[in-house]
C-alpha cells in the first residue's frame, strides 16, 4: 500500500517535470536532470523500504511463548508427539476443525536466550506432519471515536416547542 502510494507520487512528480506551468513553454529536463531524479527516487524508494521493514520488526513479536494453533497430519497422535518433541503443551482440538490443535510455549523464568528466539518456529517447521502453524498474538484495537472540537457545541440551538402541534425550528 506504501509502495503504491510513493509509486503515485513519483508519477506526478514526474509528470509535473514536464508539466506547462506558466503556459508559455514546458518544462524539459535534460539527460542528466532526468539521471539525477531517477537516482534520488531510487534512493527514497530504497530508505522507504528499509523504514517500513524495521517498523514490521518493531511491531512483531520477538518471543515464541504463548499460543500456537497448528494443523497437523495424522491427527491426535502427531500432535501428541510434537508436543512431547518440542516440550509444549498441548491444550485442545480446534473445535469444528480435524487436525487442528491449539498449543502453548512457556519458557521458565531466565531459560529464554536471545539464540533461542526463532529456534522453537524453525523446529515446528522440519516437522513433516506440520503443515501449517501459526503464533498467536494479542492485537490491540481502539475504537474510532469521533470528537467534537466545536467550543460551542452544547449551546447549539434546540428545536423550541411553542403550541402543542406545532414545532418552532
Amino acid at each position: 500500500m506504501k509502495a503504491a502510494a510513493t509509486f503515485l507520487l513519483l508519477s506526478s512528480l514526474i509528470c509535473l517535470g514536464n508539466a506547462d506551468l506558466n503556459g508559455s513553454m514546458p518544462l524539459v529536463a535534460s539527460q542528466n536532470e532526468w539521471g539525477l531524479l531517477e537516482e534520488v527516487l531510487g534512493t527514497l524508494l530504497q530508505k522507504e523500504q528499509q523504514l517500513v521493514s524495521e517498523l514490521d520488526q518493531l511491531h512483531d513479536d520477538d518471543s515464541d511463548d504463548g499460543e500456537w494453533v497448528m494443523q497437523v497430519k495424522g491427527g491426535l497422535e502427531n500432535a501428541i508427539r510434537i508436543a512431547n518433541q518440542t516440550k509444549i503443551t498441548l491444550k485442545r482440538q480446534v473445535r469444528g476443525l480435524n487436525d487442528y490443535f491449539v498449543f502453548e510455549r512457556e519458557n521458565p523464568v531466565g531459560s529464554r536466550s536471545k539464540r533461542s528466539v526463532g529456534e522453537f518456529k524453525r523446529h515446528i517447521f522440519e516437522d513433516q506432519a506440520v503443515i501449517w502453524a501459526e503464533h498467536q498474538t494479542q492485537r490491540i484495537r481502539t475504537k474510532r471515536v469521533l470528537k467534537f472540537n466545536d467550543p460551542l457545541w452544547n449551546e447549539q440551538w434546540e428545536m423550541v416547542r411553542i403550541h402543542e402541534n406545532n414545532w418552532f425550528l
